[in-house]
């Protein structure tokens, strides 16, 4: 069976590359270097994402264990699609350090 993360990283659409995906998923292997750049310093992690579809957009919502929420849309794709895909999305976010947005 294969995992989302695997179906995910095989992928490659936009700029969620096939690359990309498999980069981050990789990051989690402590032989890898770019585990070695975490955040060490920030307790501040995601917590939960809310992917809401509205009249053509997705609006999400992206909550913190310190109580920072951050909202973003999608209005370029389909959606239902765009909500499902951004909801996958979190079990690559979950936990991670929202201010290192190019890490992300």
């Amino acid at each position: 069976m294969t995992s989302r993360r695997e179906w995910l990283s095989s992928l490659g659409i936009g700029a969620f590359s096939a690359a990309g995906l498999n980069a981050a998923l990789r990051a989690e292997d402590s032989n890898n270097p770019a585990a070695n750049v975490a955040d060490k310093t920030s307790t501040i992690k995601i917590t939960k994402l809310t992917a809401t579809p509205v009249m053509g957009k997705v609006f999400l919502k992206i909550e913190t264990n310190h109580g920072v929420t951050g909202w973003g849309e999608i209005d370029q794709l389909e959606p239902y699609v765009a909500a499902t895909f951004a909801r996958s999305l979190f079990e690559l976010l979950d936990g991670e350090n929202p201010t290192r947005i190019e890490h992300l």
